[in-house]
């Protein structure tokens, strides 16, 4: 098998095969039965195979995998529309232009957290903190270690994305002058109760 067609599966072209795969069959990738049910789903939708284990390993279910053969990539955007992995990216690439990129898949999103939801956010090699969400995308700061953010401050933030820096907005007492927080790339990302 030629280099061609082996591909790195952490490019944000196949990220967004798979979140796209996702909305098509209406439902996110995260347990066994769910690529049981993909894998059938493919079959009877389009006539074509991919093995669950496969499935797993591209959702990054199966961890330790690398790359992804072509003929998957390709069966993936048949099945949401496309002539195959080549069209499926060239698609993209001129839907979107060069004004902007996808960002990372894992994303914490203020519309998906109840109240007193934690998040979790890790930057730099050791910078961390807790926020415990408020609502009306407010959180407050319920631990740090290595960053200047202290316990008991409040943020305001409606987005987390993996990859990216974080921009917030620190609440100050009336009167006192707004600021906007920008934490370095966030390396680990993760949400609890």
């Amino acid at each position: 098998m030629s280099p061609d067609n082996n591909i790195d599966i952490n490019t944000a072209e196949i990220k967004e095969l798979k979140r796209r795969v996702e909305m098509s069959v209406n439902r996110e990738m995260m347990t066994p039965k769910d690529f049981i049910f993909l894998a059938d789903y493919l079959f009877e939708q389009i006539n074509e195979s991919i093995s669950e284990s496969t499935l797993k390993r591209i959702w990054g279910y199966n961890s330790g995998y690398k790359i992804v053969r072509r003929h998957t990539l390709d069966v993936l955007s048949r099945l949401i529309g496309h002539n195959g992995w080549n069209a499926f990216v060239k698609d993209l690439k001129k839907s979107k232009g060069n004004d902007y990129r996808i960002a990372s898949e894992k994303t914490i999103c203020t519309s998906e957290l109840k109240i007193n939801d934690v998040v979790n956010l890790k930057w730099n090699k050791n910078s961390q903190c807790s926020l415990k969400y408020k609502g009306k995308d407010l959180f407050e700061i319920t631990e740090t270690v290595n960053s200047k953010l202290r316990q008991g401050e409040t943020i305001k933030s409606s987005i987390f994305i993996l990859g990216e820096p974080a921009f917030m907005e620190l609440k100050k007492k009336e009167g006192e002058e707004k600021q906007v927080i920008v934490l370095e790339e966030i390396n680990q990302i993760n949400k609890s109760k």
